[in-house]
């Protein structure tokens, strides 16, 4: 993840920096790295270096000189009172001018990311089992199209765990 902050709020960064490390670890194990005062073609660069080394990196920046590396960055953000161009690089504006938007959009992407994979788990595993048991003629068709609802409200139920993760 990447912040560019070259104005207001220097600590505001730190202490997201301090988040985030809970959140993310650089797969270095150092801490998150930032772009602070650099030109804005310095950043765009960083963030394509970064993307061609297989990594996704996040910006977060407010102005017109971040426009460019936020357009470069795998996933882009900033705040709803950032400069017009930087809204329109990037992929989500937040509300405010804190900074804990970015740690909640990073746990709300990590467990919308698990419960993907335990959707797709659910979607094979009722696959796996009722479709040789209905081959082989095992169960009517009334108890598979029974069992066909109950994963799909499962699936859904799973999905919506996320609202009331994020609430609670």
């Amino acid at each position: 993840m990447l912040i560019s902050e070259e104005s207001r709020s220097r600590r505001a960064a730190d202490r997201l920096f301090a988040v985030v490390d809970n959140i993310y670890r650089p797969a270095s194990g150092g801490p998150v790295p930032a772009l602070v005062q650099r030109q804005p073609y310095d950043k765009a660069e960083t963030l394509a270096g970064m993307s061609r080394d297989g990594h996704r990196p996040l910006m977060v920046g407010d102005g017109i000189n971040d426009a460019p590396a936020l357009a470069a960055a795998f996933v882009s953000m900033s705040p709803a009172s950032g400069a017009d161009v930087s809204q329109a690089a990037v992929d989500l504006v937040f509300q405010g001018e804190r900074l804990a938007p970015v740690a909640e959009t990073i746990a709300l992407a990590r467990r919308a990311a698990r419960a993907v994979v335990q959707n797709f788990a659910l979607a094979f595993s009722y696959n796996a089992i009722t479709i040789p048991l209905a081959m082989a003629g095992l169960v009517s068709p009334l108890v598979a199209a029974i069992a066909m609802s109950a994963s799909s409200l499962a699936v859904v139920l799973n999905a919506l765990r996320l609202g009331r993760e994020g609430s609670a």
